[in-house]
């Protein structure tokens, strides 16, 4: 309470102030004030954050959200910190290197040509130099793009080792959506050497409009020869569409004394909304860990993250948090 004691945005309500309201917040509390109010709930091992919001401009909204980012010793570049843990409790370090944190990782993007804007990278790629343990999770919404099906089948046997994402073009509600979807695996898998089978796709931007396969086709190979071991800001600048911030982040931690590093990039800024909305969330590490325990690990977390957000009540169609571990830290299996 007193490390905010001084903001103009977050106000921290203790046991006292929040029966002083009656023991809950009105929604009339904040009205017109532009600020936000939070409670901490805490017990022996978990801290949770409740959090009231007024109809705040995005500017506001982001401000306080970096408060919270600034309190938990966040990255500045996470933009959204969507969950408080404690890293030192929780023996993880931040690190740089985003998605080429972990082992065997490299990725990059170039622009393609399906947006106008030849200064904006429109295509990324991300791929592991062996095939890994890979899960997903998926919008809620009754409406989904094309590429969420292509991925859902590919994804079935929980192995991948590439991702291709393009912005720009969602690649939703057209009639040749999941041939295009499949052509883009096709066209990463050959570039890369890898089997279509083994890779995640995904589109944002526009929904409604045809995605014409001919820029992907031309510049496929043009991707793969700028994928890099340091390339994870051109793949998250290729992924952006309407954020104002590039998004990557990247931590390290201990499994049976081996070093292990999980790193990822986002996008998402309006339309956000509790499962999943406008977000495509590519993570890779290099943990050893089974598809099944994999998938568990992922679905169980974004209850308590991705899932719990909101910014103003859309929901999307072709939001999706995806994982690759390709296990090249050597720690022993996780499969239980």
């Amino acid at each position: 309470k007193a490390h905010y004691a001084s903001s103009p945005i977050v106000s921290v309500l203790d046991a006292q102030d929040v029966a002083a309201f009656g023991g809950f917040i009105p929604a009339n509390a904040l009205a017109g004030k532009d600020s936000m109010k939070l409670m901490v709930l805490g017990n022996d091992d978990r801290i949770e954050l409740v959090s009231l919001f007024d109809n705040l401009g995005k500017g506001s909204s982001g401000a306080a959200i970096d408060y919270l980012n600034l309190k938990t010793v966040a990255p500045e570049t996470t933009r959204l910190k969507l969950s408080a843990y404690n890293m030192e409790e929780k023996h993880m370090e931040h690190i740089s290197g985003g998605v080429c944190a972990a082992k065997g990782f490299q990725a990059g993007g170039i622009h393609c040509g399906i947006r106008k804007n030849r200064g904006k990278r429109d295509i990324s790629m991300i791929v592991s130099e062996v095939p890994a343990s890979a899960a997903a999770v998926y919008t809620r919404n009754l409406v989904k793009g094309a590429p969420i099906y292509v991925t859902q089948r590919n994804l079935a046997g929980g192995i991948a080792q590439l991702a291709v994402c393009n912005s720009g073009n969602a690649n939703t509600c057209n009639a040749d959506g999941e041939e295009v979807a499949w052509q883009m695996c096709e066209l990463a898998g050959k570039a890369a050497g890898i089997d279509p089978h083994h890779v995640i796709v995904a589109s944002t931007g526009v929904i409604g409009q045809p995605l014409s396969i001919e820029p992907i086709a031309q510049h496929m190979g043009a991707l793969y020869a700028a994928v890099k071991v340091n390339g994870s800001q051109e793949a998250a600048e290729g992924i952006m569409t309407t954020d104002t911030r590039l998004k990557e982040v990247a931590v390290s931690f201990v499994v049976d004394g081996k070093v292990c590093h999980l790193g990822g990039i986002a996008k998402g800024s309006g339309m956000i909304h509790p499962n999943l909305a406008t977000m495509l969330v590519f993570l890779t590490c290099d943990a050893a860990i089974s598809p099944a325990m994999l998938r568990k690990a992922l679905s169980d977390n974004v209850k308590d993250t991705f899932n719990m957000v909101s910014v103003d009540g859309d929901t999307s169609t072709n939001d999706m948090v995806s994982i690759m571990a390709n296990g090249l830290a050597g720690n022993a299996l996780i499969d239980s």
